[in-house]
């Protein structure tokens, strides 16, 4: 099959033909492993995440639009794969982990003895998490829906729900971790402080190790004590430090001697603020800190000039610092779950900057540099306080999603009409009163969902986008007759809406 054209086994594929499927990812495969590769330097799990990238690329080809570029969307998922690795990165050695949550919330009905114990615990924990995420890990774990079905049913994008079971995860491993579960059934208070002295030998065990092989990477878990040992700091060979599950207070200055370090991973601790000496880590490009009660980050952030992808979900951030806007390579920064006010006047040096996720924060208005961001192609900023846009936001020519739901939007400005390249456009639950006519410009737009607002009239633009598929309208007071239209297919409304 190595003369059959890329279109065609993308075709014979869709159609069932796993022999076309490998041909297609060999002319691939290459550069999805030294795209992984470059950024999981552990073979196993590198290994693991390709899987899961084939799968993806499997899954979604009956949804690819642009047949041509196919292979920059696979490099595509394996880049957001990779991302999702380092945020669940825990889930590699945890019990609690997408294909490990499958066996125990099952899709049948029966479970039996341990296993429907660990079914009512993590149900009731879900309970607990965010109602979105919740609501979404139900309907994948139980209910057997795939993304693309949730992503319908709960009218939001398939990025959104993919980030939500991403999240749900998470809480639920942070909240109640199988090996503690089954900790708390064998082993008595005695036995656990026994665990905790083996564990204190066994961290500085790994660090000797580390010292003595010069090993590039380390991983360490369970931490014990409010800072990390001093014998870490004497590894300024490592380029890959990861500190997880454990009771860290506070890192100290001397985290600025490891000056090769390219990747920080820091989940569940207890930290509050970042020492000014991170600032000199110069090679730093993965800078991850979630669960772990982060209030602030360095006023001379922006000095980290080689950082490309930053996570801070699930801290208690209140701001950004102004040279943060000055991160010219940056390309992802996921900063959900804080609470920040208020974003940095100056954004214009984000000049890389690809994907800004900013959900379930406090931010009541956007800067107008904003619109300086051009290389934006993802913008969430869904459950914050917003009540309008910048004009400047319609210079956004590359933005492909754009999500601002559960806020407090009456309108948009005329503006929008400059992203022509938005394919999901997500609106619901706000107070929109009005949708400004510019929006026929988006000539790639997808999907419209403006649930759950205060319209009364859509503009007849809407009629002549040719992409579109979904349209959302429901709970508004629109005329009865546009809403059932919305519901029966996009033909229908098209038709209707043409007719008012």
């Amino acid at each position: 099959m190595n003369q059959i054209p890329d279109t065609e086994l993308i075709k014979k594929s869709i159609d069932g033909d796993g022999q076309a499927f490998a041909a297609l990812i060999k002319r691939v495969e290459t550069r999805l492993l030294r795209l992984v590769r470059a950024e999981i330097a552990d073979l196993t799990y590198a290994e693991d995440v390709l899987q899961e990238v084939l799968l993806d690329v499997w899954r979604g080809l009956k949804q690819l639009r642009d047949w041509e570029r196919w292979d920059a969307w696979a490099l595509q998922i394996a880049r957001h794969r990779c991302y999702d690795f380092f945020g669940s990165a825990q889930r590699r050695e945890e019990p609690m982990a997408h294909s490990d949550l499958e066996p125990i919330i099952d899709r049948q009905r029966g479970h039996s003895g341990f296993e429907s114990e660990l079914l009512d615990s993590v149900l009731n924990v879900l309970s607990e998490a965010p109602p979105d995420q919740a609501e979404a890990a139900r309907l994948f774990y139980v209910e057997g829906l795939t993304i693309r079905e949730i992503a319908v049913r709960l009218e939001r994008p398939e990025g959104t729900i993919k980030r939500w079971l991403s999240n749900a995860r998470s809480f639920v491993r942070s909240r109640l971790g199988l090996r503690k579960i089954r900790t708390e059934r064998r082993k008595t208070m005695a036995f656990e402080a026994f665990e905790v002295e083996r564990n204190k030998r066994e961290m500085l065990r790994t660090i000797a190790a580390c010292r003595e092989d010069k090993a590039a990477s380390l991983h360490l878990k369970h931490l014990v004590g409010k800072t990390p040992p001093d014998e870490l700091w004497t590894l300024t060979h490592l380029t890959d430090l990861w500190l997880r599950w454990g009771e860290l207070e506070a890192l100290p200055e001397e985290i600025g001697q490891l000056k090769k370090l390219e990747d920080l991973l820091i989940v569940s601790n207890h930290l509050q603020r970042l020492p000014n000496e991170i600032v000199s880590l110069a090679r730093l490009r993965h800078l991850e800190l979630t669960d772990s009660q982060v209030t602030e980050l360095p006023e001379d952030f922006g000095r980290l000039d080689s950082l490309r992808v930053v996570i801070f979900h699930r801290n208690q951030l209140q701001k950004l610092p102004d040279s943060f806007g000055e991160m010219n390579r940056l390309e992802i920064a996921e900063i959900d779950f804080n609470q920040i006010e208020k974003l940095p006047d100056d954004l214009s040096g984000l000049t890389n900057l690809s994907v800004l996720t900013l959900g379930e924060n406090q931010l009541s208005a956007l800067p107008q540099s904003i619109g300086e961001l051009t290389a934006m192609e993802e913008l969430y900023l869904g459950a914050n306080q917003l009540s309008g846009l910048p004009d400047e936001i319609g210079n956004l020519e590359r933005l492909e999603t754009l999500d601002l739901v559960r806020n407090q939007i009456r309108t948009l400005p005329s503006t929008v009409g400059g992203l022509k390249n938005l394919r999901h456009l997500a609106l619901y639950s706000n107070q929109l009163t009005e949708i400004p006519p510019e929006v026929g410009q988006m000539t790639e737009l997808i999907e419209l969902g403006v649930s759950n607002n205060q319209l009364r009239s859509l503009p007849k633009e809407l009629a002549d986008l040719p992409n579109l598929e979904i349209v959302r309208i429901h709970d508004n007071p629109l005329p009865e007759r546009l809403i059932e239209a919305a519901k029966t297919g996009v033909d229908e409304f098209r038709q209707v809406l043409s007719e008012m």
